[in-house]
């Protein structure tokens, strides 16, 4: 026998595209990218990743942005989770 959290689905995440002015911060809602068996429960799990010259942060369902005067563009990597609390229910998205 095996015994799972739930039978719904995972957490869909469709890739984001944000346009940033070097050196402003810019927000993004990632719950707008999910498609998510749990209605308002969407949360970030862990820290974001972003490349050298990018400074990211997460909190709740915003990821906060801010490239800094020289920076290029670059991938920011994030996980989400459901209400479930399954770290095996996590899955990864990605900010461009």
């Amino acid at each position: 026998m095996s015994i799972v959290s739930s039978s719904q689905p995972l957490i869909m995440l469709s890739p984001a595209s944000v346009s940033a002015n070097a050196g402003q911060s810019t927000t993004v809602d990632i719950s707008s990218y999910a498609v998510n068996p749990f209605p308002d429960s969407i949360h970030l799990v862990g820290t974001p990743t972003a490349p050298d010259g990018i400074t990211v942060t997460g909190s709740g369902s915003t990821l906060t942005i801010t490239p800094a005067a020289d920076a290029r563009a670059g991938v920011i990597t994030y996980r989400v989770g459901d209400k479930t609390g399954d770290g095996g229910r996590e899955v990864e998205g990605t900010v461009q």
